[in-house]
Order: C-alpha cells, then structure tokens, then sequence
C-alpha cells in the first residue's frame, strides 16, 4: 500500500476537508495506519507543493488542495465554457 499517493488521491477527490480520522477509515480493510503516519504523509504532500502552483492546508474541518492565491486571479477569469478549451495535461 502507497498511504503517500492513497491519501493524495482521497484529498483531491474530496468534495470537503478530510480530517486524520477520516482518511484512517478511508484506507482499505485491515490496513491499520496509525494517526502519526497519515500526519507525517500529509507533511510530506505539503512538502511536494512547495514549487506547485496548489498547496495543502489545514481548515477547522480537515485537510484540502486548493489553488494558492497567487493563481487565484486564472480562476475569476474563468467559467464553464472557458474550461472546455484548456487542454489539462
């Protein structure tokens, strides 16, 4: 089992923040991952964004990608139509 790309799966699929325990019952069955494993992958996914144009954060409620603000200006330019264009690579 890959728990670094599992949980960075699981967090850019998800439609909300993932908290720890969360993503802990995520994991397939009988794959006990103790909470500082998932901690310490998460550190690791952050790590891997420094130079990326998403970031992970932590909300009150979990964990999330999002576009760091510095690109945020693309996404208030752009709607449904102009998305079918780009071609996502």
């Amino acid at each position: 089992m890959d728990l670094l790309r599992l949980i960075e799966a699981a967090l850019l699929v998800a439609s909300e923040p993932l908290d720890v325990e969360r993503l802990q019952r995520l994991l397939p069955a009988g794959q006990a991952v103790g909470r500082a494993d998932i901690v310490h992958a998460i550190d690791q996914l952050t790590l891997e964004c420094a130079d990326r144009a998403l970031e992970l954060v932590q909300t009150a409620s979990g964990y999330r990608y999002q576009v760091r603000a510095v690109h945020g200006w693309i996404l208030g330019q752009m709607d449904g139509r102009d998305l079918a264009g780009v071609d996502f690579v």
